[in-house]
């Protein structure tokens, strides 16, 4: 393998861990992705380990999440009875897809919160204040997340019909 392969390897793994870790998640998921989009055969759970230079535990309890996810594939055991991972066909649109649930779970959380403070008219006038001033700041983050989520959904629509376009001209 080429010095630019590897280094461009790194460089994913990096990346997709900082993006993973920004969306909530560990981001050893981030780095088991990058280097499974760069493999081109099935790695075993102790190459993956190794190879991101964590545990098998640590691989294992990842590699289970991105199978759950749809991130990754667990293909059968093979005649040495190991389990082998690749990336799912389906990475990218799985990966906006889990963004779209995480947004979704952070919107009922702040409806949820936004829902449970108490109403100002039980509050004397001290605590009505702080009422007014806590549910401006929870409707402009939920405002914040609601318009990250309507960018995303523009974005996954433009994604879709640029992955049509180079389908079509495959075949």
């Amino acid at each position: 393998m080429g010095a630019k392969f590897v280094e461009s390897e790194k460089l994913m793994m990096d990346e997709l861990a900082g993006i993973f870790e920004g969306l909530g998640m560990s981001p050893l998921l981030g780095r088991i992705c990058g280097l499974l989009i760069f493999c081109k055969e099935p790695l075993s759970l102790q190459r993956i380990s190794d190879k991101v230079k964590i545990s098998r535990a640590a691989g294992s309890i990842n590699l289970r999440n991105l199978v759950a996810m749809g991130l990754v594939r667990k293909l059968p055991p093979g005649t040495d009875r190991r389990d082998y991972y690749m990336i799912s066909n389906h990475f990218a649109q799985n990966l906006l897809n889990s963004s779209f649930s995480y947004l979704n779970g952070m919107i009922s959380i702040v409806d949820e919160c936004i829902e449970k403070l108490p109403h100002p008219s039980v509050l004397d006038a001290e605590k009505a204040i702080w009422h007014k001033e806590t549910l401006q700041r929870l409707e402009d983050f939920r405002d914040v997340i609601d318009v990250y989520q309507h960018s995303l959904e523009s974005s996954a629509e433009r994604i879709k019909a640029r992955q049509q376009t180079r389908q079509r001209r495959r075949v």
